[in-house]
């Protein structure tokens, strides 16, 4: 086997975890790839079963020093949006002169649609106040590998 790094490197994640839902918002996870001999790439989505999702690149030809674009869109090969949760990009390279080296990356990715809960304690319900106030609560989001409270803003 060859090293990950002698044939390709990933040279940019621009985030592991999206939350593909049509909002314009980190709908796509994407992933720059620097090819650096003569390749045939192919880029597959698994669910934590090893079950394939999509295929998103399939054993296409890459030239000496040259990038490959992914971007995933959060859909399996149905074109369904996933559920939440963990999956596995995994991007396999083999040397286009000698098919006996190859490399396997994996990557983990984390699908979170789902919105966060609130809890305002201030202002109080019912009361009028007139202008900036601060808004202090709490924000959870139970997808999220951890929990944080956040203060949620101010306004006026």
């Amino acid at each position: 086997k060859v090293n990950i790094f002698t044939l390709f490197g990933v040279e940019s994640i621009k985030e592991n975890e999206f939350s593909p839902n049509d909002d314009r918002q980190k709908d796509t996870i994407e992933i720059l790839v620097n090819v650096l001999n003569k390749s045939i790439v192919t880029v597959k989505i698994l669910d934590t079963d090893s079950n394939l999702i999509r295929t998103l690149k399939d054993s296409e030809v890459y030239e000496t020093n040259s990038e490959v674009h992914i971007i995933w869109d959060g859909r399996d090969s149905n074109n369904n949006y996933v559920n939440d949760g963990k999956y596995i990009m995994e991007i396999d390279a083999v040397f286009y002169s000698n098919q006996d080296n190859f490399v396997l990356k994996t990557i983990d990715i984390f699908i979170d649609k789902t919105y966060p809960t609130g809890n305002i304690i201030f202002p109080l319900e019912y009361n009028i106040y007139e202008g900036v106030i601060e808004i202090i609560g709490t924000a959870f989001d139970n997808n999220r590998r951890r929990k944080r409270p956040e203060n949620i803003g101010k306004i006026g």
